[in-house]
This record gives C-alpha cells, sequence and structure tokens, in this order.
C-alpha cells in the first residue's frame, strides 16, 4: 500500500539547498518483527532518480543495523550512496558505516542513493536485513494487465507504439512484484509499465507475469497493429484510390468515406467531386476479432487536376518548468507529396495580442522539396510567463500546417524550503542551521520549525523573521543554534505546518580530536563501457587541504571539488569502465598535513549479450559505448550520432533517431534497441 510522505534525504557530502519533493513511499519488508525498511524516490527524470532506504528500530532496545540488499529487475543501476557503502552488481549491498549502525529505540537511519535508469524506476526486492516477510504462508499474486496504442496512427506508418502497465496488479502479502513482458513478436521487457514498437501487421498477444519470487501470476492482452497503406490520385475531380500493405491475417474487409457524403467499399474505388475543395477521405479496415481501425489522408482537390496533401506535423513532448531550467524540445514533419519546402521548430511568448518573440529553435528549407525532416532544440528562460511551443511545415503549394503546445514557466507553485548549515559539526562545538521557506502568494509567516536528531546537549531557537511582498514571494526564516553531544550522522528536519512541506538534510558530527577521515562512494563492479561515478568525502577537524584519487596507476581529474566548510571538501569523479581489476586508491590531506588513505577493488567484467541484442542484429562488439561518439566534429572530436547510429549506454542499446549529441536514451532523438 502506497503512503504520502514529505521527505528529502540529502547526502552528507552536499551541503545544499534542495527543493521539497512530495514521495510516494511504499514500505518494501521486513526482516524481523522490530525493524521496518521502506525504500522511497524523493526525485526522478527521465534517466535516473534519487531514492533512499530508511531503516527504523521499532524496539524498545538498542539494534545494530546489518548489511541491507537490493535488487533491480528493470535494470536500474546505483551510482553511488551515502551513509552505507555499496558492493556488488544487482544485488547490491549497503553497509552501513560503523558510527552509523547501532539505533537506538525509535531512532532511524537513511541510506541515499542515486540511480540510473531507462525510463523511470521500479522497487527493488529488499533483502538482508529487510528482507523475509514474517514467517506467514505465501499466497501467489495477482497479474493486472493493461495496454493501449500510443503512437498516431498515420497512413504508410513504419511502426506502432504500444503502451502497457501492470499496475493494477496485486500480492495479498504485500510483496514486491517482479514484471516481464512478452510482446508476442519475439520481444521481452521488464518493469511495472514498458512500452514496445511493432514494425509489422498482425493482431498479437501480449503476455504479463508477475511473481512475488516464489509464486508467479501470467494475465494476457491483445492489439491490432495496422501499418497499412492507402494513396489516391487525381485527373481534375476524378479520384482512384488504392490499399497496399495489406496484412491478410484475421482481415475482414475495407469501407471508404470520401469526405463529402460518398462512400465506398473494397481494395480499389473511384469517386468524383461535385466541387473543388479540401476533403478528407477516410479508410476503414475491418477484422475478424479486433475493433476496426480508421486511415485518414486530406487532399487539397482543384478542377485543375492534381490532388495535393497537406504537410503533417508531430510536435514532440513539452512540459512545464521553472526559471532558470533548460528542456529539450523535438518535432517531426513531413509531406505525403515530397515537396515540403519549409519548416521549423519556434517558442513565442503568448500575450494577450497573440504570439511574440519567436525565439527559432531549428529551421530549414528545401527549393527542390523534401519528405520529412527531424527538429530538435533547447531552450531556458529566466522569465516567469505563458510560452508556446510551435513546428510549422510548408508545402511547394503555399500550404501550411502547424501544431502547437502551451509551456508554463513559473515557480513550484506549493513552495520551497531548505536548509543550511554554518559550519561543519563537531562534539562540544556550537554551531548553527538556518531553515527558510518561501510561497509565491501565501502571506503566514507563522509555522517554520526546525529541529536536530539524536538531541544535542544545547539547543535554542530563534524568533522567525519574514519578508517579501506581492510579485517577489514571502520568505520566513529560522534559526537553530546547538552544540552536538556525540559523534556520527545528525538528521536536520525542518518543517512548515502552514504550507505542509518538510524536507531534511543529514551531517556528520566529527569527534573531538579525532584525525582526519576520509570516505569513498560508488565503487562495485561494473561492465566495460559503464560510466562509472565516484565520490570522495574528506573531513578533519583541523581543516581540510586536498583530496585525489586514482584508478590503478592513472590518476583521475575531479569533475568537480565542493568546499563544504573549512573542515569538509567534496570530490566527484567520473571514469569510463575499461574491462580488468583495479585497486581505486584514495587520499586526503589537512591543514595540519595529516593524512588518511583508503582503497577499495573494483573489477570491471566484459560486457556480455544477453542474446536479445543478437535476435534483432546487433552485434556488440561493433556498437561504441557513450561518450564514444561515432562521428567527429570539425576538430576532429568525437561528438555525435548520425541518424541511424547505434550507441550502448548503462546495459542497452539505442538506434540515433536524428543528429544528436544528447546521452542515449534521455530524450525522443534515441529509440531503445535492445539490452545487452
Amino acid at each position: 500500500m502506497l503512503s504520502k510522505k514529505f521527505r528529502w534525504p540529502v547526502p552528507s557530502c552536499m551541503q545544499c539547498l534542495m527543493t521539497l519533493s512530495l514521495s510516494l513511499i511504499a514500505s518494501l519488508g521486513f526482516a524481523a518483527t522490530d525493524i521496518d525498511c521502506q525504500f522511497s524516490l524523493d526525485n526522478s527524470w527521465s534517466t535516473g532518480a534519487i531514492a533512499s532506504v530508511v531503516i527504523t528500530n521499532t524496539s524498545s532496545s538498542e539494534r545494530v543495523v546489518d548489511d541491507v540488499s537490493l535488487e533491480f529487475t528493470d535494470g536500474t543501476r546505483i551510482g553511488n550512496a551515502w551513509n552505507a557503502l555499496v558492493s556488488g552488481n544487482n544485488p547490491y549491498t549497503l553497509t552501513p558505516f560503523s558510527w552509523s549502525s547501532t539505533l537506538g529505540a525509535g531512532q532511524s537511519l537513511v541510506i541515499g542513493m542515486q540511480l540510473s535508469s531507462q525510463g523511470g524506476v521500479a522497487d527493488p526486492v529488499l533483502g538482508g536485513l529487510c528482507g523475509g516477510n514474517g514467517g506467514d504462508e505465501n499466497a501467489a499474486p495477482q497479474a493486472a494487465i493493461d495496454c493501449v496504442l500510443i503512437s498516431t496512427l498515420e497512413v504508410g506508418a513504419v511502426a506502432s507504439t504500444v503502451l502497457c502497465s501492470g499496475a493494477g496488479s496485486s500480492d495479498p502479502d504485500g510483496d514486491v512484484l517482479s514484471y516481464r513482458w512478452d510482446f508476442g513478436d519475439g520481444n521481452q521487457a521488464t518493469g511495472v509499465e514498458a512500452s514496445h514498437e511493432y514494425l509489422a501487421s498482425s493482431l498479437y498477444v501480449i503476455d504479463l507475469t508477475v511473481s512475488d519470487g516464489s509464486l508467479a501470476s501470467q494475465v494476457s492482452d491483445q492489439v491490432q497493429i495496422v501499418l497499412e497503406n492507402f494513396d489516391c490520385a487525381f485527373t481534375g475531380l476524378e479520384m482512384v484510390c488504392d490499399v497496399s500493405g495489406v496484412d491478410d491475417v484475421g482481415f475482414n474487409g475495407y469501407t471508404w468515406d470520401f469526405g463529402d457524403g460518398g462512400t465506398g467499399a473494397g481494395s480499389h474505388v473511384e469517386h468524383r467531386y461535385a466541387a473543388e475543395g479540401e476533403y478528407e477521405v477516410s479508410l476503414i479496415i475491418f477484422y475478424e476479432s479486433a475493433p476496426e481501425v480508421t486511415l485518414r489522408k486530406t487532399y487539397l482537390v482543384s478542377d485543375g487536376g492534381g490532388g495535393n496533401q497537406l504537410p503533417r506535423v508531430t510536435l514532440g513532448p513539452v512540459e512545464g518548468m521553472q526559471p532558470g531550467d533548460s528542456q529539450n524540445f523535438s518535432a517531426a514533419v513531413s509531406d505525403p507529396d515530397g515537396d515540403l519546402q519549409s519548416w521549423s521548430l519556434s517558442v513565442y511568448l503568448q500575450t494577450i495580442d497573440g504570439w511574440k518573440n519567436q525565439v527559432i529553435l531549428d529551421s530549414g528549407n528545401s527549393a527542390a522539396g523534401v519528405m520529412s525532416v527531424e527538429l530538435a532544440g533547447s531552450w531556458s528562460t529566466l522569465a516567469s510567463a505563458g510560452y508556446v511551443v510551435v513546428a510549422s511545415a510548408t508545402d511547394s503549394h503555399g500550404e501550411t500546417v502547424s501544431e502547437s503546445t502551451p509551456l508554463t514557466v513559473d515557480e513550484t507553485p506549493n513552495g520551497t524550503i531548505k536548509i543550511s548549515v554554518s559550519d561543519v559539526l563537531v562534539v562540544g562545538e556550537g554551531t548553527s542551521a538556518i531553515a527558510t521557506s518561501w510561497h509565491p502568494t501565501n502571506m503566514s509567516f507563522s509555522g517554520l520549525s526546525i529541529r536536530v536528531d539524536p538531541s544535542p546537549s544545547f539547543m535554542e531557537s530563534s524568533i522567525s523573521s519574514s519578508s517579501g511582498g506581492a510579485g517577489v514571494g514571502y520568505t520566513k526564516m529560522t534559526t537553530l543554534n546547538f552544540t552536538p553531544a556525540v559523534a556520527g550522522a545528525h538528521t536536520i528536519t525542518a518543517t512548515d505546518s502552514v504550507l505542509g512541506i518538510q524536507t531534511t538534510e543529514v551531517i556528520e558530527v566529527l569527534p573531538v580530536d579525532s584525525g582526519p577521515t576520509i570516505v569513498l562512494e560508488g565503487v562495485g563492479s561494473a561492465v566495460a563501457g559503464d560510466l562509472l561515478s565516484f565520490t570522495l568525502t574528506g573531513s578533519s577537524p583541523a581543516g581540510a587541504s586536498a583530496l585525489s584519487l586514482s584508478i590503478g596507476s592513472t590518476s583521475i581529474e575531479a569533475i568537480s571539488s565542493t568546499r563544504v566548510n573549512d573542515k569538509t571538501l567534496v570530490n566527484a569523479y567520473q571514469w569510463l569502465a575499461v574491462e580488468g581489476v583495479y585497486t581505486l586508491t584514495a587520499e586526503f590531506v589537512d591543514n595540519s598535513d595529516q593524512t588518511a588513505v583508503t582503497n577499495a577493488e573494483l573489477i570491471v567484467e566484459t560486457a556480455q549479450d544477453s542474446g536479445e541484442c543478437a535476435s534483432v542484429g546487433v552485434d556488440i562488439a561493433s556498437v561504441n559505448h557513450y561518450p564514444d561518439w561515432p562521428n567527429l566534429d570539425w576538430q576532429g572530436q568525437p561528438n555525435n550520432a548520425n541518424t541511424g547510429d547505434l550507441m550502448a549506454y548503462n546495459g542497452s542499446v539505442y538506434r540515433a533517431r536524428w543528429w544528436t549529441t544528447s546521452v542515449p536514451g534521455s530524450d525522443p532523438s534515441w529509440a531503445f534497441v535492445c539490452e545487452i
């Protein structure tokens, strides 16, 4: 059962300001009656997510937290984790640090992690400390399936996409379920939701199998895929239409609607229009065991002969934005007559006087005319306002077709809350934390509170201050002065009871007179071609000086370095994995020239084809792995993929739909091909 909670665990190495997220949290299992484990997605995007496992001691006595295992059934990978060491490769093992592994009665440990995925993250199977189901007799799950066609049905389409959901499936024991899809054409997928492109007309049976790890249930649905085509030729007002690409499986006949009240039947029809004009011709295809399907074409009929078909425009997804965000937009334009002469993808400011201040993201023209073009572009703004994204196409007859979608750029409507800490925490040293909440319209300056757990030896909260007004929003602030009593992880929680929002931040308290400490996160098993991420955190009461990381004999340059305060330094690294066994050496030097060193073993295995790629004719050995681009720029540097190019990333192979420099699988410029 899903329950709503307001929470945002923040890694100790990121003393930063973050926007509140509303998370849906599912209780995933219990290892014992005195331990409660919950997995949550705290923030997600198209290629990844921030998630956490919250372990709570529900007993009346102290408990030591053991290893927790996570196994993802949808190809999700853990990039790095905080408050625990991560090892293994699906299943992953999270080992809490020694200083945070002991929980008092009622206390919780939050283990955060950064995930990489391909189109969403399904709930993982928890094990280890969080495994088991209390010893009750296991009951079989109940599978439920819902499949719909989500691609626009067009004449002459080369593929049709179906979207399936198993979200209605359930388990009497509340066990976490895994989902496996069989699309009836030799292709399979995993996850609670799955999409698939069919390349041939037929009636397909789609099977969904759900499992709780020991028992399974299967259910089926069927979908009729139609990729037939028809074409009409004109001599003045006389029209002749023919059907091509007929699939005889389950076929039961055709009827026609000529758009002027006239009708016909069969694969070949003739019709005469009484007057010039624009007419929509419809072909209705009937099947024995599936609903009828209607295909449509629009023709401009003139007495001078010929029937011009209008251009077609399909605009990609458009989502709301916040000021400062950037969004990628895309569109596909085509013309059945092959005389597409100009096209554009633009963003306009929407005003009461119409569309203004056009920003052209992509455009082009062809005097000779072309059949189809793919458009793409990125756009951002700092201004909150209403905008509209427009894709347009014009043919040689001067006929223009446009498609538009409104775009809202606005501040977060339900307000934000954030925490800032003035200094690193050391036992016995006083410090302060500030909670700040903001809302665009709510003028209430009460209800903001901040606390720290475990309880410090001294704590004092100041009176809230407030500021703001119409147009800039309203801000309120509360400061908490406190002195930590024990070393280890401390959770700072800020709550605005008026706005109904809350956030948390986990920070480390160092022991008195402790030397330098270093934590290396993100080490585990990997596959050649993976882009690995590592995080180094160095802390010392004497002050932080420098961090370094080497893989084997090669020194790795940090992609970012954050000085959280004078005592803590955080570096982030990335490395493209190459097959082999490596020793990672991390070193931290503090301001007193004391050094902390840690080592870890990294095993990079050869990417093995599961057989799925071979079944669709893809040779993994010949596929470039991101970011090793297949094409060079004018300086001779790899930096792009062209239409049809294959690239591997995070265990999957993708095909470029058009010229692109985006991460494979991150936007509509890529089509999924197979899992490695």
